[in-house]
């Protein structure tokens, strides 16, 4: 049964995993041009245009992705690589909070970026695993559904905490996010690449 396929697998701490890569990807890509316009008043145009960059670095994070993929093998494992990597860029972020537009820009794209590799494992990849039980369709529809619940979370929760704290809360925030994803992936690890390992029926 399904249930069942989900707790051999770990595949609920995965679809909190990603709520979170929800709440990073599509809440930054929605705020940044409000983040840049606050932070910098370089007006309404100029900060929607910095957003520009962001599919260039998806595009890139995500070969990175596939071509990590192809060495390991274990999407988690990429995952959490990549999550690392977004909560790496957040720390700049966090970092670099003072200084001028370009290097906030350069690490708001990086943690987007680095989702949308998470995005393609957890995703597009994970799913194929559950082709001998007759499942790729159900888990598939059940890991994007929680894509949209992180992307709900963040339109409203960013908003909220923005507003109530600050921009400095907010990116903090954002890489406590991070480190979560990080760590949840990292502790599914050894339980998922024994589930995928294992032949049907066994």
């Amino acid at each position: 049964g399904l249930w069942t396929l989900i707790r051999r697998s770990a595949l609920l701490p995965i679809m909190i995993v990603i709520i979170l890569q929800g709440i990073l990807r599509d809440g930054i890509t929605t705020w940044m041009p409000t983040y840049i316009n606050d932070r910098y008043h370089l007006g309404t145009s100029v900060s929607i245009l910095t957003t520009a960059v962001l599919p260039l670095f998806s595009i890139i994070s995500v070969m990175a992705a596939n071509a990590v993929q192809k060495r390991i093998a274990s999407e988690v494992t990429v995952a959490s690589l990549m999550f690392a990597a977004g909560f790496a860029a957040a720390a700049g972020l966090r970092l670099f909070f003072s200084s001028s537009p370009a290097l906030p820009v350069i690490c708001m794209a990086l943690v987007t970026g680095c989702m949308h590799g998470v995005n393609t494992m957890l995703i597009s990849r994970l799913p194929r695993h559950f082709a001998p039980y007759g499942r790729v369709s159900s888990v598939s529809g059940v890991l994007n559904t929680f894509t949209y619940v992180g992307s709900a979370l963040s339109t409203y929760g960013i908003a909220a905490v923005s507003d109530r704290w600050g921009w400095l809360t907010t990116v903090t925030l954002w890489g406590g996010v991070a480190l979560a994803g990080t760590l949840l992936c990292a502790l599914c690890i050894r339980r998922w690449n024994r589930f995928a390992s294992v032949p049907a029926g066994e």
